[in-house]
């Protein structure tokens, strides 16, 4: 998997291995894009806590790979820890600097489930998972807007794409949860 840069806008750029050729950058394939909501946020990082619990996690890195800034982690972990579903301990070095957190899971299911979102599935080309994919042609329509290459026949067709791409992953989502 080879990621790229995330905007901080919860969208996430990447490519697979299948996507790159011959070890190297393959221009004629476009990276993927995946929308990660904030509850699917919330799921990941929860598993994430439960899977390394009481070891130390950065937040700036998790941030990257949700593609989201250090700051909207920030504010997810102070909610987790206002409603007691996680702890955390601050570290600090010989000097005196801060190290990265230990953060705890305090629930009682302390193992992670199959059907529970991780870190990982994000980057599944298949994405069984379910997560939104981005895809930028369908976002082209513009109500009101039609142009020579762009009528009102294409605006219904993207329209009808974007109806069946919910109807897709909303499938492939419920075979993820119900999988054991």
């Amino acid at each position: 998997m080879r990621e790229f840069h995330n905007h901080g806008y919860g969208i996430v750029h990447f490519k697979t291995k299948e996507d790159i050729k011959n070890d190297g950058y393959d221009p004629e394939r476009d990276p993927r894009f995946r929308k990660i909501t904030a509850i699917e946020r919330r799921e990941i990082f929860i598993n994430l806590v439960k899977i390394s619990n009481g070891k130390p996690i950065r937040l700036s890195k998790v941030a990257y790979y949700l593609g989201v800034t250090k700051r909207t982690m920030q504010g997810l972990v102070r909610q987790l820890v206002k409603e007691n579903i996680i702890s955390v301990t601050p570290r600090f070095g010989k000097t005196g600097k801060q190290k990265a957190n230990l953060y705890t899971y305090l629930g009682e299911d302390k193992e992670v489930s199959p059907g529970s979102l991780t870190i990982e599935d994000i980057f599944d080309g298949d994405n069984k998972a379910g997560f939104r994919d981005w895809d930028w042609w369908y976002y082209k329509f513009i109500p009101g807007l039609y142009e020579k290459d762009f009528t009102k026949e294409t605006a219904y067709i993207q329209y009808m794409c974007l109806l069946n791409d919910k109807k897709r992953i909303q499938k492939l989502r419920e075979a993820f949860r119900n999988r054991k």
